[in-house]
């Protein structure tokens, strides 16, 4: 099947446009699975890891505040220590709940299970610690401390564990992204490379199609029709060997075609109707008008060769009212007719005037010498008497211009 070139640079812009979507497609999932990597490191994996270490150092600084309350022996300082541990606890639940929003895995979960029972545990040991420290029973309340050290030692392991997790999986979610980052570019490289070679590859087959189409460069295809188009047809085309189908190819033989259309048309203008003009085909516009014009010339050549004969019985008929030969002819016809009409009509009243004249010369004669007889329209005069004095009246022409005219 033959493309028209419509639907080959459809083709060809068609499949450009489609690499391209595909392309901007692809670029557009990457880059959303980034975004993606991005966004769990910046919402979940990082703010994990800072509300972990908030609570991690919240339990360091209860810790200290312990120690605090411990060696205060004075009621006041006391309460200061209590009420800073009130603000502490308050924004260690604050932490904890942050951070326990942020919680994504089933692992993570357990670990921070675990720190919340040892915490609980923990808190039991500090309201002890409390009690003692308040009654100043500092030997009692240093020994509590000391015996929830383990606790406290346990449960900030597991905020380490809960930090370290956190990390990891920022990590991987940014080695995810690196990974998505280098598939993407890869495949967008490649992706590139082919659309690089479709195009280079449709852009030569195009070019190839329409010059194999056109049978040389367009520039040089127009400058050949517009050369034709005012009728110089002494004008060289050059085709690729072989080429027998392109636009250039068809012109060179409309060219020999128009040239052998010309030389029947100069043949004819010569006057020879020999010349048998042959149509390329039943489409061939011009062949076929310059065959029918040969055969027109012919028969009215054929009249008037039969005019010229004197045949006046022939009815030229005009092709049409603009035939001006066959027009020309009928009215040439038509003319000779009336003219040897009158010629006929003429001889008719010559000869009768002529008959009229020897019937006159006759009775003339016979009145003066009474021996004339008539035969056939002559005079002829019986006797040698008639004869010689017929001899005799030659001789003095004189004699005749003297006489009156005869039937004066």
């Amino acid at each position: 099947m033959t493309l028209s070139l419509k639907a080959k640079f459809a083709a060809a812009f068609g499949s450009l446009l489609i690499l391209m979507m595909a392309l901007g497609g692809l670029a557009i999932v990457k880059m959303s699975d980034i975004n993606d990597a991005s966004t769990v490191i910046a919402e979940n994996w990082l703010p994990s890891v800072d509300a972990v270490n908030r609570i991690n150092t919240d339990t360091s600084d209860l810790r200290i505040l312990e120690y605090r309350h411990v060696a205060a022996t004075d009621p006041a300082a006391m309460r200061e220590v209590e009420t800073e541990t009130a603000e502490l606890m308050s924004r260690l639940k604050e932490h904890r709940a942050a951070y326990e929003a942020l919680i994504s895995s089933p692992e993570e979960r357990t670990i921070y299970g675990e720190f919340d029972a040892k915490f609980s545990q923990y808190m039991a040991q500090h309201e002890r610690m409390l009690t003692q420290s308040r009654q100043n029973l500092n030997d009692q309340a240093v020994a509590t401390l000391n015996g929830s050290r383990s606790l406290f030692d346990d449960f900030s392991s597991d905020m380490l564990q809960l930090v370290n997790m956190n990390k990891d999986g920022g990590r991987a979610a940014s080695d995810a992204a690196s990974v998505d980052y280098e598939n993407a570019r890869m495949i967008v490289l490649a992706m590139i490379g082919f659309a690089l070679v479709v195009g280079v590859g449709v852009a030569v087959i195009v070019s190839r199609s329409i010059l194999k189409q056109l049978g040389g460069e367009p520039d040089y295809t127009v400058s050949i029709i517009r050369e034709i188009a005012i009728g110089n047809l002494g004008v060289e085309v050059a085709t690729a060997k072989g080429d027998t189908t392109s636009l250039l190819a068809n012109a060179k033989g409309m060219i020999a075609n128009l040239k052998g259309a010309a030389g029947v048309a100069d043949q004819i203008a010569a006057g020879d109707l020999s010349v048998q003009p042959k149509p390329l085909s039943d489409k061939d516009t011009l062949g076929l008008s310059l065959a029918q014009m040969v055969e027109n010339l012919r028969q009215s050549a054929a009249v008037a060769d039969q005019i010229a004969a004197g045949d006046l019985t022939i009815d030229p008929k005009p092709l049409s009212d603009k035939d001006t030969l066959g027009l020309a002819l009928q009215s040439m016809v038509q003319r000779l007719r009336g003219i040897i009409a009158d010629a006929l009509s003429a001889a008719h009243n010559v000869s009768s005037g002529s008959q009229q004249l020897s019937a006159s010369l006759r009775r003339t004669v016979a009145r003066r010498d009474g021996t004339g007889l008539f035969d056939g329209g002559s005079v002829v005069f019986d006797g040698r008497d008639g004869l010689e004095h017929q001899a005799e009246r030659r001789e003095r022409p004189a004699d005749r211009d003297d006489r009156p005219p005869v039937g004066a």
